[in-house]
């Protein structure tokens, strides 16, 4: 029987190429890789802690309730998620550590149902210490969010 003629000039190229060949080899193993490990990522967004003071990111009576946390989480978004090692607004991150616990909260929780995922499955807590810059004013920004975080339960 005689072997098709597509089968053998296919055979024969990557005889004359082994680079390729393995080349096509590792990238298939590698997205193969990549799929498999996507799929047994987080399934479930974590809930909020039990042991934070005010586990329901409302104003307490008598303050404005219309703060939108969306504003915020966004902003820190747009630094976080990204490209590491560039120079990052500081901005948004200073606000978070002046803001009152209740709003500093809803951020968190925002971010938990926004962009748990998104960030590799981190809380706004450890995709914030995850950061990673030269400038050391940013250093002392996060450790001052981690510290508030730790103080409210966040981690």
């Amino acid at each position: 029987m005689k072997t098709p003629v597509i089968i053998t000039n296919g055979i024969g190229f990557f005889q004359r190429n082994p680079i390729l060949m393995w080349a096509i080899i590792i990238g298939i193993g590698i997205y193969i890789i990549y799929r498999f490990g996507k799929s047994k990522g987080a399934e479930k967004i974590p809930d909020l802690p039990d042991n934070i003071p005010n586990p329901n990111p409302n104003p307490p009576s008598g303050q404005d309730s219309s703060y939108n946390p969306g504003v915020l989480t966004d902003a820190l978004a747009k630094e976080i998620i990204g490209i590491a090692w560039i120079p990052r607004d500081e901005e948004p991150f200073e606000t978070l550590t002046i803001l009152p616990d209740w709003q500093f909260i809803a951020v968190y929780d925002d971010w938990r149902k926004r962009y748990f995922k998104e960030s590799g499955n981190m809380t706004l807590i450890q995709a914030i210490a995850n950061e990673t810059t030269g400038w050391s004013s940013f250093a002392n920004i996060k450790k001052r969010i981690a510290k508030r975080g730790q103080e409210l339960g966040l981690v």
